[in-house]
């Protein structure tokens, strides 16, 4: 299965990683959150929400963990 993957944004080290999907699958979003915002994801072969994770990004909207964690489950 070849293997895809996207990136925006910056994950400094204080930040909380957040995942969502399955790393073993290898099909997942990582997110990097910083006081209830996205700074930053990373999504590994899921590509049909990439969309709405740009705009989790650009909208400065707070949300929680829990959320994001069911994100691409």
């Amino acid at each position: 299965m070849p293997h895809w993957h996207e990136y925006t944004g910056h994950h400094p080290p204080q930040d909380k990683l957040v995942i969502s999907g399955s790393p073993a699958d290898r099909e997942f979003v990582a997110f990097s959150l910083r006081e209830g915002r996205v700074q930053a994801r990373m999504a590994v072969n899921t590509w049909d929400r990439m969309g709405e994770l740009s705009a989790l990004i650009r909208s400065r909207d707070r949300i929680s963990g829990a959320a994001l964690g069911r994100f691409a489950a």
